[in-house]
Parts: C-alpha cells; sequence; structure tokens
C-alpha cells in the first residue's frame, strides 16, 4: 500500500550575511485559495532557507521544481498547485555567482545548496537561463555555513507574525494573508483592467507595485514601461487583462520578445524564439508573420540583433513586422505597399543598402526562392546586398574595360542589378551609354537607369529622323550602332529616313539598315556598266544631287572611277559633281575650244564618235541657253546632229541642200559660193562616203578644189564637163563647153572663183554662142565674138 504523503508546510527563512537576525515567511501551498502565491521581493546578500515543518525533523524539501521568468525565479513544491508556490522576486537582479541564494537542511544536519538536478547536480540556480523552463532542484554537494549571530527568534518574526501572536500561525497566517492578497489583487487587477480599456496606462497608474499586488511576476523597472505600452495597444482591451492569468501571458510575452533582443550578444534562445502568439498577445499587428513561419523566422532574427530598447514599443515591433513581411512579400514575388526603402532595410538591421543600390537588392532578393526559405535570415538578406553590390559594380568594370569582365553585359545582367526597361532592342544602346560614362557615373542604379534612358533617346532620336539635321556617326555610336563611318554615314542616314515607322526603333533594326547602307554603296562601287545604276540606288546609298538630268553623266563617272574610288559618299557624291561638271562644260560650249569624245563620255553622253563630234558640237554650239544642261537635252542634240549627217548622206539631188544643213552636221566652210560646189561633191559620192562630218568635210574640200580648178584655169589643159560638173556647174555640154572654156579663161582673177561666178561664166557663154547663131547679117560679127563663143581660127 502506498504511503500517503503529507501537504507541504513551508518555511522560508531569509538569512541576511550580515544581519543579527533573521526574517522568516511560513505558509502551507494550496490550503487557500488555489493559485495563492508567496511572493518576497529579494534582496542582496540574503540567502533563502527551504525548510518543509511538515517533515520529520522539519528538514527542507527533499526536491522542488524551479523555474526563471524573467528575472524571477519561481518554485512550485509538491503542493498539487500547476503554477508556482513561492516567487523570489528580482531574484536574478541581486544574486551573484557563486553566492550560495537557496539553500536546506538535509537529513545529516548540515546546510546545501539548492542545485539543478542532473548528473552534475551542482549547478546553482542562480545560472539558470529562460531557455531551460522548469528544472528539477535538489539539495546538492555545496554545504552552506551560516554566519554566526544570525539566528532565527521571535523578535525576527515580520510583523505578520507578530499579528498572529503565534496563534495557529502555520494555519492561520496564511489565511489572514490569503484575504488581504486576495483583496490587495483584486484592486490592483481592476487599475491594469482600467488601464488597458482606456489605454492609459503609466508608471504612476501601473506601477511595479500595482502588478505585483496583482500577482503578476516578471514586472521589473526595465521592462515596465514596454508591458504599459502592451496594456495601451488597440488590441489589448480590459476584457484582455481581466484576470491575473491573463495579465500574466501579456507579461511573459513580452518578456519573451525582450528576451529575443540580444543586440550584439549570441543568441541565447536559439531555440526558444517568441511565438506569433506571444506577438498577438502584446497586442502587436505582424501581419503575414502570424501565419507564415519563415515571415516569423525573420522577423524574429531581426528582433534577435536589436537591443531592448529598440523593441520596447509595440509600434516598434509592428514596424519591423511590416519590414519582414515587405521582405519575404518581394521574396516570393509580390508588391508591398509601401515599397521597401533603403531606411526599411537599415531598420531591419541589414547594413549596404542605399538608395544606390536599392533597386539592385530588391532584384537580387526578387530572385530568390519563392517559399521565403532564402530570405529569412539577416545574414540571408546580407548575402543579398552582397550580391546586388556585384551585379551593380559590373557595369562600372565594363565601362573601365577590365579584361576580365564579359565582352558586352546582357540583359540579365542589368536584370540583376534592378535595372528596368533594358532588352534585347536596345541592350547594345544602354552598353554603349554604359562604355561612354565617366568613372562613377554607373555606379549606382539610378545613373545607370538614366543610361537606359540615355540608350533608348538616342535610339529615339534615329528612329524620329526626318532629314532635317543628318545624323552623325557620334549618335549612331550613341545607340550602339556599330559599323557607321564617315564614309558611309550618308548611305546610312539615308536608310534610315527611308525606313517606315518602328523599322528603326531597335539596335538590331538600325544594324540591319547600316548593312543596306553599305550594300547600297557596294553596288555603286562595282558598277561594270551592265546596268545602269538608277536614281534610287544613288538615294538608297545617301547620295544627293543625282536627277534624271545627270543620271547617266554620274553613272559615267562611276563607271570611269578606279577600284576604291566609288566606295564611301563622299567619293561618289565628288563623282556626281564631277557628272555634273562635264554636263556643264557642254551646256557652257562656246566653240573656242572643240568639245572631245571624251567631254561628252564624262557626261553619260553616248553615241559620240569622231565621226559625229562636230555634227554633235554644232547641235550644242546652237542650242540656246538651258537646252543642253541635262543628259536627255545632250542626247537629243547627238540625235540632232546624227539626223543632220544623215540628212547629207542621203542627199539625192531632189532638194539642194542648204548652208544651215551642213552647219547642222558640223560641216565648215560651206558658203553661198561653194553650197552647190559641195552638193555636187555629196551628191557623186558613193553610199558611206557621206556619212561622217570628215567625209562631208573632205566632199567640202573636194567641191572647193574643184572650183578652184576652174578659177585657176589658164588654157593649158581644157576644162572638161566634169570638171564644172564636180564644182556644181550646170549647163555645161559638149555644145558650150569650149564656150564656157573661153568665158572662164577671159574672166579676170576671182571672178570665177564661186559656183555663182562660173554659172554666170555658163551663161556668157551661151549668150556668145547665142549671138552668133542668131546672126542676121544686120551688125558684122567680130572676131571678139567668136572668142567669147570658144571659136577658135577666127582673125
Amino acid at each position: 500500500m502506498k504511503a500517503t504523503m503529507s501537504a507541504p508546510h513551508i518555511q522560508v527563512i531569509a538569512l541576511p550575511t550580515q544581519a543579527k537576525t533573521a526574517e522568516s515567511f511560513e505558509f502551507k501551498p494550496n490550503a487557500g485559495t488555489p493559485g495563492q502565491v508567496l511572493r518576497i521581493p529579494a534582496k542582496a546578500g540574503v540567502t533563502y532557507q527551504l525548510k518543509d515543518l511538515a517533515r520529520e525533523g522539519q528538514k527542507a524539501p527533499e526536491m522542488v521544481k524551479a523555474k526563471r521568468v524573467g528575472k524571477h525565479l519561481e518554485i512550485t513544491f509538491e503542493s498539487g498547485n500547476e503554477g508556482p508556490d513561492l516567487v523570489l522576486e528580482n531574484y536574478y537582479d541581486v544574486v551573484t555567482d557563486g553566492s550560495m541564494s537557496l539553500v536546506g537542511e538535509a537529513e545529516n544536519g548540515h546546510m546545501y545548496e539548492y542545485a539543478v538536478s542532473n548528473a552534475n547536480s551542482n549547478t546553482p540556480l542562480a545560472l539558470v537561463t529562460p531557455s531551460q523552463g522548469s528544472v528539477n532542484a535538489v539539495l546538492g554537494s555545496a554545504e552552506f555555513i551560516q554566519s554566526s549571530g544570525a539566528a532565527l527568534s521571535e523578535q525576527s518574526l515580520t510583523p505578520l507574525f507578530a499579528l498572529l501572536g503565534g496563534v495557529g500561525i502555520a494555519g492561520v497566517s496564511g489565511a489572514v494573508q490569503g484575504k488581504q492578497d486576495n483583496a490587495a489583487s483584486a484592486a490592483a487587477l481592476k487599475t491594469l483592467q482600467a488601464a488597458a480599456q482606456a489605454n492609459n496606462a503609466s508608471t504612476s497608474t501601473t506601477s511595479l507595485e500595482t502588478y505585483s499586488a496583482a500577482g503578476i511576476t516578471g514586472v521589473t523597472q526595465d521592462n515596465l514601461a514596454a508591458i504599459n505600452n502592451a496594456l495601451n495597444t488597440a488590441a489589448v482591451s480590459g476584457t484582455h487583462v481581466d484576470t491575473a492569468a491573463k495579465v500574466q501571458a501579456i507579461v511573459d510575452a513580452y518578456n519573451a520578445i525582450l528576451g529575443e533582443a540580444n543586440g550584439a550578444t549570441p543568441d541565447t534562445t536559439p531555440v526558444g524564439n517568441p511565438t506569433a502568439s506571444q506577438y498577438q498577445a502584446i497586442g502587436a499587428n505582424i501581419g503575414l508573420a502570424a501565419t507564415n513561419a519563415k515571415n516569423l523566422a525573420l522577423l524574429n532574427d531581426i528582433v534577435g540583433a536589436k537591443e531592448k530598447s529598440s523593441v520596447d514599443t509595440v509600434a516598434e515591433i509592428n514596424e519591423l513586422a511590416r519590414i519582414a513581411n515587405a521582405i519575404q512579400l518581394v521574396a516570393t514575388g509580390g508588391k508591398p505597399n509601401p515599397t521597401l526603402t533603403a531606411a526599411d532595410f537599415d531598420k531591419a538591421g541589414i547594413t549596404g543598402v542605399t538608395d544606390a543600390n536599392l533597386a539592385a537588392v530588391v532584384a537580387s532578393l526578387m530572385s530568390k526562392a519563392d517559399n521565403g526559405t532564402q530570405s529569412d535570415s539577416l545574414k540571408e538578406l546580407q548575402d543579398v546586398v552582397t550580391t546586388a553590390n556585384n551585379a551593380l559594380a559590373k557595369f562600372e568594370a565594363y565601362k573601365n574595360g577590365r579584361s576580365d569582365d564579359p565582352e558586352a553585359l546582357t540583359v540579365d545582367d542589368y536584370a540583376e542589378a534592378g535595372i528596368t526597361g533594358v532588352t534585347t532592342d536596345n541592350l547594345a544602346a544602354v552598353n554603349a551609354q554604359v562604355l561612354a560614362a565617366k568613372a562613377g557615373e554607373a555606379n549606382s542604379v539610378g545613373e545607370v537607369q538614366g543610361l537606359v534612358t540615355a540608350g533608348n533617346n538616342a535610339l529615339a532620336k534615329i528612329e524620329n529622323y526626318d532629314g532635317t539635321t543628318a545624323l552623325s556617326v557620334n549618335d549612331y555610336a550613341a545607340a550602339g550602332i556599330t559599323g557607321v563611318t564617315a564614309d558611309n554615314l550618308a548611305a546610312v542616314n539615308a536608310q534610315v529616313l527611308a525606313a517606315k515607322a518602328g523599322e528603326a526603333n531597335s539596335v538590331a533594326k538600325v544594324q540591319d539598315l547600316v548593312t543596306d547602307g553599305n550594300n547600297a554603296l557596294a553596288k555603286i562601287e562595282n558598277y561594270d556598266g551592265t546596268t545602269a545604276l538608277g536614281l534610287e540606288d544613288y538615294a538608297e546609298a545617301g547620295i544627293t544631287g543625282v536627277t534624271t538630268n545627270n543620271l547617266a553623266a554620274v553613272n559615267a563617272q562611276v563607271l570611269a572611277a578606279k577600284a576604291g574610288e566609288a566606295n564611301s559618299v563622299a567619293e561618289v557624291q565628288g563623282l556626281v559633281t564631277d557628272g555634273n561638271n562635264a554636263l556643264a562644260k557642254i551646256e557652257n560650249y562656246d566653240g573656242t575650244n572643240a568639245l572631245s569624245v571624251n567631254d561628252y563620255a564624262a557626261a553619260g553622253i553616248t553615241g559620240v564618235t569622231t565621226d559625229n563630234l562636230a555634227a554633235v558640237n554644232a547641235q550644242v554650239l546652237a542650242a540656246k541657253t538651258g537646252e543642253a544642261n541635262s543628259v536627255a537635252e545632250v542626247q537629243g542634240l547627238v540625235t540632232a546632229g546624227n539626223t543632220a549627217l544623215a540628212k547629207i548622206e542621203n542627199y539625192n539631188g531632189t532638194t539642194a541642200l542648204g548652208l544651215e544643213d551642213y552647219a547642222a552636221a558640223g560641216i565648215t566652210g560651206v558658203t553661198a559660193e561653194n553650197l552647190a560646189a559641195v552638193n555636187a561633191q555629196v551628191l557623186a559620192a558613193k553610199a558611206g562616203e557621206a556619212d561622217s562630218v570628215v567625209e562631208v568635210q573632205d566632199l567640202v574640200t573636194a567641191g572647193n578644189n574643184a572650183l578652184a580648178k576652174i578659177e585657176n584655169y589658164d588654157g593649158t589643159t581644157a576644162l572638161s564637163m566634169d570638171d564644172y560638173a564636180a564644182a556644181g556647174i550646170t549647163g555645161v555640154t559638149t555644145n558650150n563647153l569650149a564656150a564656157v572654156n573661153a568665158q572662164v579663161l577671159a574672166a579676170k582673177a576671182g571672178e570665177a572663183n564661186s559656183v555663182v561666178e562660173v554659172q554666170d561664166l555658163v551663161t556668157a557663154g551661151n549668150t556668145a554662142l547665142a549671138k552668133i547663131e542668131n546672126y542676121n547679117g544686120t551688125t558684122a560679127l567680130n572676131v571678139e565674138d567668136y572668142a567669147a563663143a570658144g571659136i577658135t581660127g577666127v582673125t
């Protein structure tokens, strides 16, 4: 049969180190109202002896349960109470390491210190930590030697003992004390309840004494303001503190939070972190941290790095919770409102976050696991900052041209640094801006973001080009466009100008236009005359001043250029000028210096040869101002010259050629005097013998020679009918040949050097013959009459 254990009857004796007398406190746990607690303010230099008067020999309790709560030591005896029976208030404020603060008398009559019951029971209660929770304490091996003179006597009894007069001290004192405690506790509890309802708790209205009187442990001078602050939150009303247990829960919760705040000191409660319910118990609004373990973990890590003074108001805790939740929301891909600031990170204890790198830090944070596992500690977040700084450093390093950097920054490089708006369309433009930035101009998110804008502006300038102000090589370089030089700039500009809306709004598109410009130039450079270049070919290469009027002239210049002399806009533009000059030379021809076949070729005029050159020149010279200033017009004059020559070539005697016909063909030396002679020569020429200026000019000479032969006739060798015919003289026959010869011979010098004059001599010969023919005897014919008719032998 199990022996019945007597209910404990506890006596607590306060043994001072120096005083001559000791104080004694006696009570029976659970003898009165359940939950009643004996509270003794602990004092420095005092050792507390425990006796169980119900035990034989009034020895000390063999074992008690001890628990550190804040700065208090709670003792529970074998009374059946769930809560403490005895509280030594502020025990851990006054007890010192090495001092024997709680002792008891063993069976051998010696006094020993209570120690934690484990393999080594020499660990005193003074070293118990809050994280250990409730521990079993037994009399250890360290013996306590009581100082002399410190003896318990009737005079040393507390006023309570004196009031009782020693009558039933064990039972009565507990009952009387209990009544007094209950009244005081109820009043104090009402005070706390009223303060919580009115949110006006303060050190004057809800003091340490108020909490103590209400039976609340763990409230000290250090945490009083924090506890009162909790009562003053909107979440804690009078109904939340209408029992001591509820108030104690708030105190314990805040003490747990304050205990978590170690600052730079290593965490003494690594596995005993505050719970969501403890934060809520003090009236804190911790948002998602109330339900999300990772958010709560981050909040506790932030609180753990703070000093107690930084979390001694609920508002401070709420702010830290907001930051923790915002950080985790970003990490999971959300967007907190308000957004995170550099100040938020600083409040959370994360260093190195500034306005300059904030976006990079946020971007780095967003790259973490969506479940918050990579962002639920300060160390992980500090690593996020490092990653962000490294991402930003890449821009400055790229700008400085470090050999160990990538050849070009990527879209991902910008994204990792929190830079927005960089795509494959503008990447090269932005890289160009970064590369062009001065030292220190690309080491912050704001600066790099500004360079993104600059790159976009550079591209937009190209996209919006309307031909008013020509784009420069620098404009293209600013947009990250490569391959644009002074040689092809105009060609590229032409391509950009010709592009439709949206066809030059990305680096790739503009780069294609550069290629198109180069291809357009190459087409001109490679021109071999097979297929004539058109106006659009020059326009696509950015060549100006080419029109239908001078196109052939310019083509001629390009064709005549040597390899490498038409592979830049400037060179081709020079050839346009040369073509214009060649045309201008023809337009300005005044007959002084005859134009050459090369002059026409330089102007792109075709069909001009040595055969028709003079004819064409004649046409050009005859043209009015403005009628030979285009290739088409000059080409028309070539046709006119050819037509004039053809008219001479095709002369058949039906309609006599006039002076203007010869002039139109560029034939010189034809006058009224020799026209008939020249016509006679042309008519006598065989097919193909008068189809060039040279040949016709020879016929003019032949006509002149024929006339000269007649002019120079001296009677030695008689002129023949052919001689007269060669000079274009008509009416000379075998019948009158001698008569005409006689007239020519009789003519004075200069009287037979034109067709008209010789023709007159033919008439004179005919007249002389007619006079003889018509002789009727009236007037005798004389020797001269016969001589005039070429009749010889008449004397």
